[in-house]
């Protein structure tokens, strides 16, 4: 029995078999061809590659890693952050309101007694609510002579006469570019810039003592005649007499708000009272 062997070089296939006996499955051997890898990041030759530059230069590693170290030791300087900006207001956001100076003379159960000082108003006579109030409005928003701005005011007070006569008062609040005046600090009108529209009027109010009584609601001409009855009768328990206006059957109704809401209204009956 003679055993025989073929071989070949790379990629031959290698045969093994005994002659004179039956044949056996063909044990073929081949060498697969691997594609080369990419570099590894950093470094040329991959992995493998970065073992044997180690190897075959220990100085050069040792001083890599000693570059690592001080690195590492070294502080590391934090990013300068960055200033943050004050939040814009938001647009159409309304300042808190300003109001006619006053003092409380007397607190009661039905109503409070007030001293008003003088403070300038602008007004106008008119037929429509909504109208006027907007364009009172106007005159604080810059619709004068020097387009000034002032502050918003708080309430709207409405004259009702006995002839019919409607006239509406709108506090001047103080200049927006002027925001340490003190409010309400002056009832000269000399220095107010004459109003754009011609049905608007500078004048003064307050320097008087008012009987102010609070209902709420809309302004009806019978929600108005009850809270006026009301605070008569109480005024008269009191052995207090009406000034002269209010006497002849004039009345004022300060509103809170804006005339056209439709949420809760605060109202205040005032009928001057004799000193």
């Amino acid at each position: 029995m003679k055993l025989s062997h073929k071989s070949s070089c790379l990629g031959a296939t290698q045969q093994w078999h005994l002659r004179g006996s039956a044949p056996r499955p063909t044990r073929h051997c081949r060498s697969a061809r691997t594609p080369a890898a990419p570099p590894a990041a950093g470094g040329e030759g991959g992995l493998f590659g970065g073992l044997k530059q180690a190897f075959s230069n220990p100085g050069k590693q040792q001083q890599q890693q000693q570059q690592q170290q001080q690195q590492q030791q070294a502080p590391q300087q934090q990013p300068t952050p960055k200033q943050q900006q004050p939040p814009a207001r938001a647009a159409g956001t309304v300042a808190a309101p300003e109001f006619p100076p006053y003092q409380v003379f007397k607190k009661g159960a039905v109503y409070d007694l007030r001293f008003y000082s003088p403070y300038p108003v602008v007004e106008m006579d008119y037929e429509r609510r909504e109208m006027a109030y907007l364009t009172l409005g106007e005159y604080q928003s810059g619709s004068n002579a020097s387009s000034t701005k002032f502050g918003f005011t708080q309430p709207v007070v409405m004259h009702y006469h006995p002839d019919g006569r409607k006239v509406m008062q709108m506090m001047v609040g103080s200049r927006r570019d002027q925001q340490q005046q003190q409010q309400g600090s002056s009832a000269d009108i000399t220095s107010l810039p004459a109003p754009s529209d011609s049905a608007v009027r500078l004048s003064v109010a307050g320097g008087e003592l008012v009987a102010v009584l609070p209902f709420e609601g809309y302004i009806t001409p019978e929600a108005a005649a009850a809270a006026r009855q009301r605070l008569l009768r109480a005024l008269e328990a009191d052995g207090l007499k009406l000034a002269e206006a209010e006497a002849g059957g004039m009345f004022r109704v300060a509103q809170y708000g804006a005339v056209h809401t439709l949420e809760a209204r605060v109202n205040e009956m005032m009928l001057a009272v004799a000193v």
